[in-house]
């Protein structure tokens, strides 16, 4: 469908995007961790998820994309 008047296409309204669909908000270093449970934590830059595991051993990073990565990694 298009205007009559321009020819420019009518695009229909939306609602607004959940407040809840936006995520958590990061921190000042550009990211926001949460813990899932024991030892397990997500953490999100806002458009990447990631999660490590806490251990005895150390921390085991899982899927860390080079947004966050190096983020994360820093002592």
């Amino acid at each position: 469908m298009t205007s009559s008047t321009s020819g420019a296409p009518i695009l229909p309204d939306y609602a607004p995007v959940p407040r809840a669909s936006l995520g958590p908000a990061v921190n000042d270093q550009g990211y926001y961790v949460e813990r899932i449970e024991r030892n397990p934590y997500w953490v999100t830059d806002g458009d990447y998820h990631s999660a490590f595991l806490t251990t005895p051993g150390g921390v085991v990073l899982i899927d860390a994309p080079p947004s966050i990565g190096h983020n994360l990694q820093r002592p």
